[in-house]
């Protein structure tokens, strides 16, 4: 019998026949015929119908308790090989338990199986019987359908496959690159093994700080691709790029960015999730063989883009908050409130006395700076800033952390905090679209006329919607509102009408109202249509002014709600708005703003 099979954390075994035995050491059995062969691990297939996954280097075993079986046969693939009989304790080198003896074909009771091929493994039973029987795995699985017997001659034989893939050990393979991926410059692959207590012949990527550096984890031996029960890769894999930024990814592809000067050597781990009984959780982690030296930066250390006003998540109108990102790690600092100098002038061009009452490193980016002012900053005054430090090497104000100072600068205007109320919810610029001309076929708007009026034109010159939603013109992503109708308009109007406005809760207040407009260069005009903020405003007036034909343009309103905008935002297409404008008129909408407006 058996002296071991596989130990696995199910307690029981599945029995993938029916029960009973024989073997040359027990009397005769009775006269009839049923096949079961034994295994630690269940049935042909798992229970989604996948064939179970091994890892290489491990092993299978079935039994044969069978009962009727005149002779037996186990075939295995060529690249695999037999085991002799072992002890749970000697698992560990295999190997050393390969029956020479036996080549692909044995035709004893027990199979002890070791797996040294990747891919699709078939082991074959075949038994011969001296009277009909069938194959039936009694794992529980379903849709399973019985093998059965095919009667040759005098006899019976049975023929059952069972189906193994088996996974390569985990060798981690890695490039890295510059920024855009255009240049490798250097390589970590699958037969490498580095490590960090033997560098000295790791090759050298020499980099200046403020460098980024992209890594890539190109695995693909030992990798399982698809997800586990709870959605999670079934591999993973952790960067560790201590003393870098960041420090720590878990991505498959790392932007990563070296503002010290100092030597660098990464590591990267490649996990593997279990799978099943019989794949058990792997991890192997690597060393990347290269040395990256950072040394100071040749370039200036300054600003980035221009400095901006950001939410110091003060109920209150305005911010005291700037941010000045810059091309580098920053040293602390402090002391330097005086070096940094504001003009601030409302928008009727009065002067505001504002200044900076703290300034340090953003404590979650390194790179930027931010400034505390000492009063609010509205986005509609126009805001400078100026920076005169000492930028003498070795004692300068504000230092990057590669020893360069921080260059000064003069009046750089500060973007202004502006908050769009018209999310991508309400589908601003059309690119949420319904198959419904009652919508004008955009998402979250309804196309209304007076009643007893088409939608349609009339007379129609191409039979389409007077409104819909089009990708002919666009400012902003792939749609916009696209009116094409003959004017003046039966029933003296149309609407559309923005109902996901009412979700968002607009407080009453100060706003402006942007629009992109385009009219179509063949003639057509529009003057303006008329805007409805229900329970919020009274309409007013939308003037197109006289743009361009054949060229987008920004139109905008400041708008005062004296309460919540609670309820729709209507767009009316009116004939008192456009008095004289007679025959098809073709413009187009997009990119509709509704932005916050403080006002002192």
């Amino acid at each position: 019998m058996i002296k071991f099979i596989k130990k696995i954390s199910f307690p029981l075994f599945a029995l993938l026949l029916i029960v009973s035995c024989e073997n040359s050491d027990y009397l005769e059995g009775p006269e009839f015929s049923k096949a079961a062969l034994f295994s630690p691990i269940g049935g042909i297939t798992n229970e989604d119908n996948s064939s179970p996954f091994f890892q290489i280097n491990d092993f299978v075993s079935i039994s044969d308790v069978s009962i009727g079986v005149l002779s037996r046969e186990w075939t295995i693939e060529k690249e695999n090989f037999f085991l002799k009989t072992f002890q749970e304790k000697d698992t560990i080198n295999l190997e050393a338990f390969i029956d020479e003896t036996k080549t692909t074909v044995s035709t004893e009771q027990d199979l002890f199986m070791l797996f040294k091929k990747v891919g699709q493994n078939v082991v074959n039973y075949r038994g011969v019987f001296k009277d009909s029987t069938a194959f039936q795995a009694l794992d529980g699985s379903p849709g399973r359908t019985a093998i059965p017997a095919v009667k040759e001659g005098d006899i019976w034989v049975l023929s059952v496959d069972f189906n193994y893939t088996v996974i390569d050990s985990i060798k981690p393979e890695v490039t890295i690159s510059n920024a855009d991926g255009s240049n490798v410059l250097g390589a970590l692959g699958i037969n490498q093994f580095p490590s960090r207590n033997n560098t000295t012949a790791f090759p050298v990527i020499e980099i200046e700080a403020g460098t980024v550096l992209k890594f890539t984890d190109n695995t693909t031996v030992g990798f399982l691709e698809g997800t586990d029960a709870n959605g999670d890769p079934n591999t993973s894999r952790v960067w560790n790029f201590e003393g870098a930024a960041p420090e720590k990814s878990t991505e498959l592809i790392q932007d990563v960015a070296f503002n010290r000067t100092g030597e660098y050597i990464f590591d990267i781990t490649i996990n593997r999730a279990q799978r099943g009984r019989t794949l058990p959780f792997s991890k192997r982690n690597k060393v990347i063989p290269y040395i990256i030296k950072v040394v100071p930066s040749t370039q200036p250390f300054v600003l980035q883009e221009s400095p901006y006003a950001i939410d110091d998540e003060d109920n209150s109108k305005g911010t005291k908050i700037i941010n000045i990102d810059v091309n580098g790690e920053l040293e602390p600092f402090s002391g330097v409130e005086s070096k940094f100098a504001l003009s601030v002038v409302d928008r009727n061009g009065n002067p505001i006395n504002v200044s900076v009452s703290a300034a340090e490193v953003d404590l979650k980016n390194p790179s930027k700076i931010k400034l505390t002012l000492d009063a609010a900053i509205f986005n509609t005054d126009v805001v400078t800033l100026s920076y005169d430090g000492n930028t003498t090497q070795g004692s300068s104000d504000i230092t990057a952390v590669d020893g360069r100072p921080f260059a000064i600068f003069t009046n750089e205007t500060v973007t202004p905090l502006v908050t769009n109320f018209l999310t991508s919810d309400v589908n601003p610029s059309f690119e949420q679209g319904v198959v419904n001309e009652t919508n004008a076929n955009a998402a979250n708007y309804d196309f209304t006329t007076p009643s007893g009026n088409s939608f349609r034109n009339n007379p129609a010159p191409d039979n389409g919607l007077i409104l819909n939603r089009t990708d002919e013109q666009k400012s902003d992503g792939d749609f916009s509102m696209r009116f094409r109708g003959e004017m003046p308009l039966q029933g003296g109007f149309m609407s559309l009408v923005s109902s996901e406005v009412s979700n968002l809760g607009i407080p009453a207040g100060d706003y402006k109202l942007l629009m992109d407009i385009f009219i179509k260069d063949d003639g057509s005009v529009f003057n303006g249509v008329f805007m409805g903020f229900q329970g919020a405003a009274g309409g007013f007036y939308f003037d197109f002014g006289n743009p361009t034909p054949g060229t987008w343009v920004t139109i905008e309103q400041e708008i005062t709600f004296s309460n919540e905008l609670n309820r729709d935002i209507v767009i009316n297409f009116r004939n008192n708005d456009n008095s004289g404008v007679t025959g098809i008129q073709t413009f187009y909408i997009d990119n509709i703003k509704l932005e916050n407006f403080e006002i002192r």
